[in-house]
């Protein structure tokens, strides 16, 4: 009969670390805002990116937004209406050039924001670049940059 002198092994202990509930980001994942209706919406690349434009204003709260090289206005009313539905106290800015590269805020783009936010947003015809000194440093919670856009100035 043999015996074995080795000492017995314990089985290996997993490190105690403290667990974090998943429920914190599950719930930010879940926001209603993703599943929000967007009130401007043209066939525009950018609109793909307006329930997470949604979502991230709704986790931001940001007091001010701007958005450089506007294009045909698809993320700067989505930051609006994002805005206007969690009644934040919230400014926004945007610059052109817009759709198809021209300097002037486009009719219908002016009239829709006319009607739906008249207090809360301004579109100017202003380049990116001539946009982007006139905010003091810091000013700006919030920035959508359309580099296409920008690059045509």
């Amino acid at each position: 009969m043999s015996h074995d002198l080795r000492p017995a092994r314990k089985p290996a202990q997993m490190p105690q670390t403290a667990l974090v509930p998943a429920q914190p980001a599950v719930t930010v994942l879940a926001s209603r805002s993703l599943f929000w209706h967007p009130r401007h919406a043209p066939a525009s690349p950018m609109t793909v990116l307006v329930p997470f434009v949604f979502w991230l204003t709704d986790t931001l709260r940001p007091t001010s937004f701007a958005c450089l090289g506007a294009g045909d206005g698809t993320a700067h009313f989505a930051l609006c209406q994002a805005a206007d539905q969690l009644d934040l106290a919230a400014r926004g800015y945007a610059c052109g050039p817009w759709q198809g590269g021209q300097a002037e805020v486009p009719a219908a783009l002016a009239q829709h924001n006319a009607e739906n936010y008249p207090d809360m947003s301004r579109l100017s015809d202003s380049t990116p670049r001539a946009a982007a000194a006139r905010f003091p440093r810091g000013s700006v919670d919030l920035l959508v940059v359309d580099l296409a856009a920008c690059a045509l100035t």
